[in-house]
């Protein structure tokens, strides 16, 4: 019988600053080949899929056991980012995603100062 893996869901950290936006994802258990992103100038996207088995035989029996599952986990970004410029770093279980703002982007910050009556 197959098991569903229920905890691909990956815990995501959304970090901006004046001029990029840093993205820092966990997927679990997967690596590099297990995970695919896209950007597009708004929106970041990770996917993932994992498949895991074991088989087990002895004498008077025989296990074999299969989990398996995927996530897809679709960002909406701050801001407009550059992307030709998007570097992905993926170490051991964390996987970073720097999206430099387009000129536009940084060009349009405005901070807005609240007044109170």
């Amino acid at each position: 019988m197959a098991n569903v893996i229920s905890t691909l869901k990956p815990s995501v950290d959304v970090m901006e600053g004046d001029k990029e936006i840093i993205v820092s994802a966990e997927p679990p258990g997967m690596e590099k080949k297990d995970i695919d992103v896209s950007v597009g100038k708004v929106i970041l996207t990770i996917r993932g899929e994992k498949g895991a088995g074991r088989e087990e035989k002895g004498r008077d029996y025989y296990l074999m056991e299969r989990a398996y599952g995927s996530f897809i986990r679709s960002i909406a970004l701050p801001a407009e980012v550059a992307v030709e410029e998007v570097e992905l770093q993926f170490s051991k279980v964390v996987l970073n995603v720097r999206l430099p703002k387009t000129a536009r982007a940084v060009e349009y910050i405005r901070k807005i100062n609240v007044k109170e009556e």
